[in-house]
């Protein structure tokens, strides 16, 4: 008797711990600010700056890591690979390289310094200058 085995759907990252994924990405995003190779080059396009702006402005509702956390939990279910990830070896893989993505974890940054920053494109300009 043959088995039949169903195709097994395929989802989005969804991860089980968000904050230590936002946590941990912050940290890969700061260092590679101060290493500018390690950005991919797609980061820097005005589409994707746009993109994760548009994003980070949405986000400044939200006031505390613990609300950031829960909300990239519901989005990350989302997050589909973009262009830019596979540009990003130098950040271990660590990010789907949506823009979405990206916008959380700027924003956790702001939340966990206490302080806004600058738009993405200029961002990556002084990362790059």
């Amino acid at each position: 008797m043959a088995t039949v085995n169903e195709p097994k759907s395929v989802k989005a990252p969804h991860h089980r711990d968000p904050a230590r994924r936002l946590r941990s990405g912050a940290w890969l995003l700061q260092r590679s600010w101060r290493h500018p190779h390690r950005l991919p080059a797609g980061w820097r396009s005005e589409r994707f700056a746009r993109s994760v702006d548009r994003t980070r402005g949405q986000l400044r509702a939200i006031h505390s890591l613990r609300a950031l956390a829960d909300s990239y939990a519901r989005e990350s279910l989302y997050l589909h690979p973009h262009g830019p990830a596979r540009e990003a070896d130098a950040l271990s893989g660590w990010f789907t390289g949506s823009p979405l993505e990206v916008a959380y974890v700027t924003r956790w940054i702001e939340l966990d310094g206490g302080r806004e920053l600058h738009a993405w494109s200029t961002l990556c300009r002084r990362a790059v200058s």
